[in-house]
């Protein structure tokens, strides 16, 4: 089979018999502007009040959320990292608490907690996957912890892993001091 990492994702949940409904951008979009509708209406944000109705502050959550989840931040981890810093920082986490407690209860996620969950499917039984044969990724120049997680586990049932790496042999990783190359590729020197 060939995809993406999120059909590898939702592959992996339908497998291990736990396929989770996703959250498409649109409707992710109009549940954040709810959640932060509901912390302004309770006076919890008050940083971003302002921001409440701006478009490119759902957005920036949006973003802001999608890096957590990728790096597998749990949100009372976040509430913890934060509680001592600046107050617009306790609203964001209060921002991904909502959010992330109402997937939870909903029993949806997003795009990354897709993976999230497909790391943990993992994790529990061993024997998901254990048929695979042959694993091969191609295309990438760097993976998220979520993505290397994935990958670690299945590359631990597989008989063969191959992964190839995007890059430019002339530009990038013949780059160096003398030789600069593109921009593009430099993190392959």
């Amino acid at each position: 089979e060939v995809g993406t990492f999120y059909r590898l994702y939702a592959a992996v949940l339908a497998r291990a018999g736990t396929p989770t409904p996703r959250l498409f951008d649109p409707v992710q979009h109009r549940l954040l502007r709810a959640i932060v509708d509901h912390l302004c209406d309770e006076g919890r944000l008050r940083h971003y009040a302002p921001l409440r109705d701006k478009p490119g502050f759902i957005r920036a959550l949006r973003a802001l959320i999608q890096e957590l989840k990728r790096a597998r931040v749990h949100r009372d981890q976040f509430t913890a990292a934060v509680a001592d810093r600046l107050p617009r920082l306790s609203e964001l986490a209060a921002v991904y608490a909502a959010y992330q407690g109402w997937l939870v209860t909903s029993g949806w996620t997003d795009a990354e907690g897709q993976g999230w969950l497909a790391a943990l499917a993992l994790e529990r039984d061993p024997a998901l996957y254990a048929d695979l044969s042959l694993l091969v990724v191609d295309g990438f120049d760097e993976f998220n912890p979520t993505q290397l997680e994935v990958l670690h586990l299945l590359a631990g049932r597989t008989a063969e892993t191959l992964i190839t790496l995007t890059s430019d042999a002339s530009a990038g990783l013949s780059a160096g001091p003398d030789r600069p190359g593109r921009t593009a590729h430099r993190r392959f020197a």
